[in-house]
């Protein structure tokens, strides 16, 4: 039934967390498998974002984090963001890793974009610094930014971050910026 995340959603986010656990408890084994789904990753969210502390909830985002990547899954990049947005360092930092190793590949992949937006709008500062430090390296965000409405998240929360650096790094780099995509 598509509608019943939306019970299980409101659930999380108003009961407390005792009566919320047996979720976190049932989707134990399946949880990464949840995340990748177009109605489980918005359950995982809510545990993310109102259960967090919980221990259940805490394996579960353990095993979630473990069996892969969910930057550039269609509805798992929804969980990546949450956890940048709600987790806790260590949860942030093991994404941020994962962006940092493959930068230019995920700065030009729609989802993975969108969970780099997040990394330089809501990682700590330097984490956030870090990102901007790559991305001004090597060409990299020229080239995301060539491919148009994917770069456009990212170069979005880069003018944000980055600060006057950032503006001059764009302006110089313009006319490159706005060739064909590449």
């Amino acid at each position: 039934c598509p509608h019943a995340n939306h019970v299980v959603q409101k659930m999380i986010s108003v009961c407390p967390d005792g009566l919320t656990r047996f979720v976190a408890c049932e989707l134990t084994d399946v949880g990464f498998d949840t995340a990748r789904h177009r109605f489980g990753c918005r359950i995982i969210s809510r545990l993310i974002e109102f259960c967090s502390q919980t221990p259940e909830t805490e394996r579960l985002i353990q095993e979630i984090c473990s069996q892969g990547s969910l930057c550039t899954s269609r509805y798992g990049h929804h969980v990546a963001i949450s956890l940048i947005e709600h987790g806790k360092e260590t949860q942030k930092q093991k994404i941020v890793d994962e962006l940092h190793a493959n930068l230019l590949n995920y700065g030009r992949r729609l989802h993975a974009s969108a969970c780099l937006e997040a990394a330089l709008i809501h990682c700590e500062e330097t984490a956030r610094l870090g990102l901007v430090a790559s991305l001004m390296k090597d060409a990299t965000l020229v080239e995301i930014l060539r491919s148009k409405r994917k770069g456009f998240y990212v170069g979005k929360a880069f003018v944000r971050v980055g600060g006057e650096s950032a503006a001059l790094f764009l302006r110089d780099n313009a006319d490159e910026i706005l060739t064909t995509e590449s």
